[in-house]
């Protein structure tokens, strides 16, 4: 399921906000009051709801940073307390070459009661703002330069977090600026956390899921498309070196040719994605962990199926066509099972 239902994204509400200032020429953070009650909270859920488009993370068991969380979870009295610890952290963790900003914390509810969290970092942002003056019958601009704002722009919200405790565990969507495919060394050391899946399972779920719609929508698809649709998916896998929001639907007309937007495959494809949290994430692709040489499958009217490895077709399997039939010649160095009462050993118990 994703990250949040669509109940949940729509409902989604600030209850708590605080930030603290942080900058690498800074020895501790600098300590602010908490906004009660919270103010341009459109504005910032905004922000916030862009850690959906992130990548999915899960604490380690003894992250200090889900430690944290989980006390103000059990005593929202703690809340501000925890900001500060937090703000600490992540002070301690700041890169030299950082730039100044503030580090916020936000307590969030929404649909069913459910509890969230988001821990965001950010940067400081140069703003120059004009009035426009009289002087001797003349209009004039007046410039002033403010550093110490938020902006609506993509690359001000350098990192955010957003976190859904469980009874033991906590899983995260990451979104770190610097590292758009993971998430950059400090703020990882800071949340202590880990990939919700390595690059090669990642992969493995991407390749399964092109073949369910393959094997769902068969009778949909172009039959130079069906033909050998394994071979082609693991090929055109193998050709995406980074698998993400900007990538996956050039996969999909690769493998299933250039569909209309509402075709069923497109939408059982963009489904399946979305279900296994897999329509936001971006890796790098795997290649080792896609098969060279997928097995092929022939069945015939009689329903005689021969399984084998395309790469073994021509070689050891040859198809002769004469008038209208098909004679398949299989070579073999030795048979191994010949049984006539044609027991399925992988079934036997």
């Amino acid at each position: 399921m994703p990250f949040l239902s669509d109940s949940e994204r729509d409902d989604l509400r600030i209850d708590r906000m605080i930030f603290h200032v942080v900058g690498p020429d800074l020895e501790n953070p600098i300590l602010l009051t908490e906004f009660d009650p919270p103010i341009f909270t459109e504005f910032f859920l905004k922000r916030i709801k862009s850690a959906l488009g992130g990548n999915a993370y899960c604490f380690r068991a003894d992250s200090p940073t889900m430690a944290t969380l989980r006390e103000v979870g059990a005593d929202e009295a703690s809340f501000v307390a925890a900001s500060e610890t937090l703000a600490a952290a992540f002070q301690h963790e700041h890169r030299q070459n950082s730039i100044d900003g503030v580090f916020f914390l936000f307590l969030l509810s929404t649909f069913g009661g459910a509890r969230l969290f988001a821990l965001v970092k950010y940067d400081n942002d140069q703003v120059l703002k004009y009035d426009i003056a009289d002087a001797g019958g003349r209009r004039m601009a007046i410039l002033e330069e403010f550093r110490q704002t938020f902006s609506t722009k993509r690359e001000s919200l350098q990192k955010i977090a957003l976190v859904r405790l469980g009874a033991e565990d906590g899983e995260l969507m990451v979104r770190d600026r610097s590292k758009p495919d993971g998430i950059s060394e400090y703020f990882g050391k800071f949340l202590h956390v880990k990939r919700a899946a390595t690059p090669a399972e990642f992969t493995k779920r991407v390749e399964r899921i092109l073949k369910d719609v393959m094997k769902k929508h068969r009778d949909d698809l172009d039959p130079e498309i069906r033909k050998g649709g394994a071979r082609r998916i693991n090929e055109q896998l193998r050709a995406t070196r980074e698998f993400g929001p900007e990538t996956q639907e050039q996969l999909f007309d690769a493998v299933f040719g250039v569909l209309s937007e509402d075709s069923p495959v497109r939408r059982t494809y963009r489904r399946k994605l979305a279900t296994a949290k897999l329509d936001e994430e971006t890796f790098q692709v795997d290649p080792t962990a896609i098969p060279r040489t997928p097995r092929r499958r022939i069945e015939t009217a009689e329903g005689i199926q021969i399984l084998f490895n395309e790469e073994d077709r021509g070689r050891i399997v040859k198809r002769e066509l004469e008038t209208g039939d098909t004679e398949i010649l299989i070579t073999t160095t030795h048979v191994t099972v010949d049984d006539d009462d044609a027991i399925d050993l992988s079934r036997s118990t």
